[in-house]
């Protein structure tokens, strides 16, 4: 069996969310690349709205863009580990 999960923050806002859990090694290969991809994509996005220090630049504060954009940036990627069943 293999447990999915994605990581976020650094430090000590860092944690580890679980996913799903599957019996087929492929099934959790493609779902973890196809996140990975996707979080890089969006980051990418949000990358426009950064200021010369890499943060949200202060004029995006109040707009939908700064509810987003440090639950993306805090992703960092997904993986997933085996486990056995009992």
């Amino acid at each position: 069996m293999y447990i999915v999960k994605y990581s976020s923050g650094s430090w000590d806002d860092y944690g580890v969310s679980d996913i799903f859990v599957t019996d087929n090694l492929e099934i959790a290969e493609k779902w973890v690349n196809k996140f990975n991809t996707k979080i890089e994509y969006w980051k990418e996005i949000l990358n426009q709205y950064n200021d010369e220090d890499g943060y949200l630049d202060e004029k995006y504060y109040s707009s939908p863009v700064s509810r987003w954009y440090w639950n993306i940036k805090d992703i960092n990627t997904a993986f997933f580990e085996e486990i056995e069943v009992r």
